[in-house]
């Protein structure tokens, strides 16, 4: 079997991300046993008509991993393309923002820089969550 390559395995993150963002979300913040009385078998897209739907952790991945692809070399320059990619994102005023994201989004707008300093936290960088996981394919957390 070849080793996968940095490309296809970038793809399967954010393919799985999407689809896995699209089926959980119904059952976000729910606990199991909730899920079990709400839906019985077969698990598959529930939200709309019986299809499924991103939430913004999606949409955060692929933020990342545009910017990753443009300034992954360059950590301020990777900030930045961050910063201005959610600032336009949160223009179009995204349904379910989180609060956290709210309020680092309307400090960008302000003009605090994108770095922890300042107190923008973009928690789009919190390798912890889903958006997170595209940064560590290029920067892998420390052990």
């Amino acid at each position: 079997m070849s080793p996968i390559s940095a490309t296809d395995r970038f793809a399967g993150l954010l393919l799985g991300t999407a689809v896995g963002d699209a089926l959980g979300l119904p059952a976000e913040n729910l606990s199991a046993e909730r899920i079990r009385r709400r839906w019985r078998g077969k698990w598959r897209m529930r939200f709309i008509f019986g299809r499924g739907m991103v939430s913004d952790d999606t949409e955060h991945t692929m933020m990342v991993a545009r910017a990753l692809l443009t300034d992954a070399n360059d950590a301020k320059a990777f900030q930045r393309s961050l910063a201005w990619k959610l600032r336009w994102w949160f223009a179009g005023l995204p349904a379910g923002v989180g609060l956290a994201t709210a309020k680092a989004c309307i400090k960008l707008w302000a003009g605090f820089p994108a770095d922890r300093r300042c107190g923008a936290r973009l928690s789009a960088l919190d390798s912890r969550l889903m958006p997170g996981r595209a940064a560590n394919l290029f920067w892998p957390p420390p052990v």
